[in-house]
């Protein structure tokens, strides 16, 4: 069994294509857990009637108040039954094999896995673009290399590629409540530190850019400040409470962190410019 879990504030917009692109899996062996964080918009609606017509697939839970995407997980979680849970966010996409794709993954390897992702193309409104979200996802024991570099992993997919073991989670959980959004950067660098993160480059969702987005070029979204002041502290206080023998050095950034180049420049002069940013940032 796959448990996913839709964590929904607000997203009545692409809400219901969500909802339907996973209904829509070949894979059947599935339950799909959606928690509505206290939304004013008509999300509710929209929830309520997928779960009529689909009501031995979907349970809803409805919150009074908005309190965040980490009590979200945490609450979706606690309802959950599968050994891996999906992530999904209510402005995202799957495609028909995601789900299929993921427990034959699941089912083939022998090794620790702690946390699996696979990529997502980009999303501009309702188009799907050819372009990827990362061009390298980090693969391996990051454990060990973060306890060298003593910084932040990166190379991460956001919530929508992302799947854990029920063990895993039961490690981690609960999410801080402090992560109104962002709630997996919370969960990847902790996972991190139960087994081997593994990596597929093929995309089997969609990742939608829009107006709306709460990080993805949105203007109001300080990421150095979310790193610093929340990230990095509750990564560190986790470490420390579970004896992991791990600290993340923090410092205030110099430079802010370049969103992924306009969708418009060829990919390899993307990816030059990517590379040559970095090697710059790593010289001060």
């Amino acid at each position: 069994m796959i448990s996913v879990i839709l964590a929904n504030y607000n997203g009545g917009q692409f809400l219901s294509e969500a909802i339907a692109s996973i209904i829509n899996q070949k894979y059947r062996n599935f339950e799909l857990i959606i928690i509505d964080d206290g939304s004013t918009d008509g999300s509710k609606k929209i929830i309520n009637e997928f779960a009529q017509r689909y009501p031995d697939k979907i349970k809803a839970r409805f919150q009074s108040q908005n309190r965040g995407q980490g009590v979200s997980f945490n609450i979706g979680f606690a309802e959950s039954t599968g050994n891996l849970i999906c992530f999904m966010d209510s402005d995202d996409i799957w495609f028909p094999d995601k789900l299929g794709n993921v427990e034959s993954y699941f089912s083939s390897v022998k090794s620790n896995i702690a946390l699996f992702q696979h990529n997502l193309f980009f999303m501009r409104e309702n188009i799907i673009t050819d372009i990827k979200f990362r061009d390298t996802l980090v693969v391996g024991n990051m454990y060990k290399l973060t306890q060298k570099t003593k910084k932040l992993p990166e190379g991460f997919i956001p919530t929508s590629g992302l799947t854990f073991p029920r063990n895993i989670l039961e490690k981690i959980l609960p999410v801080p409540e402090e992560f109104k959004i962002c709630a997996d950067g919370f969960l990847t660098r902790t996972a991190a530190c139960y087994g081997d993160i593994a990596s597929v480059s093929e995309c089997w969702g969609g990742y939608r850019v829009h107006s709306g987005n709460n990080t993805f070029e949105n203007p109001d979204h300080k990421n150095a400040a979310y790193v610093v002041n929340l990230l990095i502290p509750a990564l560190n206080k986790y470490y420390l409470e579970n004896n992991l023998n791990l600290k993340i050095k923090n410092h205030k950034l110099k430079f802010k962190t370049l969103s992924i180049i306009s969708f418009f420049i060829p990919s390899s002069l993307r990816r030059f410019l990517n590379t040559l940013y970095s090697n710059f940032k790593n010289n001060f």
